[in-house]
């Protein structure tokens, strides 16, 4: 997937594969330690890369991965038949604890708890919710993220994005039993406009 605007340039490529490589890029250090957590804890091959306007701000760099991110995996989710739909996983790190839940239902929605003030390492872990932000629109996605406790800025933003792994794992394996909805599938926009699920 291949994303560019006037501020970014980002190519992104998800794949499920037995032999995992993360091959992330993104010219924002500890993002990419947090892309890295998420694509092992998710089961998935990440390869990214991004080019932008950081000196000016990372929130654009951020944003477009993120949209990229989404947009990849809708296009994987196309591929695979009968997912469980739901996820959620708590995951702790040291001092932090983090919860995400996750619904691949169609309808983008972001709800977010405690959240991250202030920087790691030069990133404003504030950015951590216009990331997931721009996943749930991408994706169509009903995300809930919360930081349950935890002080070091490190390790709470660590703790979702392997939290949100881990929800996207179980999210997106197989599940033959069962239809996602009690409608039987889930669906594109109406013609008003609205979701079904």
């Amino acid at each position: 997937m291949f994303r560019q605007s006037r501020e970014t340039k980002v190519h992104m490529t998800l794949a499920q594969s037995a032999r995992r490589r993360e091959c992330i890029a993104t010219g924002i250090p500890f993002f990419d330690h947090l892309l890295q957590q998420l694509a092992f804890h998710s089961g998935l091959m990440m390869q990214a890369s991004a080019m932008g306007d950081c000196f000016l701000d990372k929130h654009h760099v951020v944003e477009d991965v993120g949209i990229a991110f989404g947009t990849a995996l809708a296009r994987l989710l196309c591929n695979l038949a009968h997912t469980n739909r739901y996820g959620y996983f708590y995951a702790p790190l040291d001092d932090a604890l983090a919860r995400a839940v996750v619904d691949l239902s169609g309808r983008p929605t972001l709800c977010v708890g405690a959240g991250s003030a202030g920087s790691v390492c030069s990133f404003n872990a504030n950015l951590v919710v216009e990331f997931f932000r721009a996943v749930s629109r991408a994706v169509g996605a009903s995300l809930h993220i919360d930081v349950v406790r935890g002080l070091e800025r490190h390790h709470r933003a660590e703790a979702v994005f392997k939290a949100f792994g881990r929800a996207m794992r179980q999210a997106t394996s197989a599940d033959a039993s069962r239809a996602a909805s009690t409608k039987g599938f889930l669906t594109s926009d109406n013609e008003d406009g609205r979701r079904n699920s």
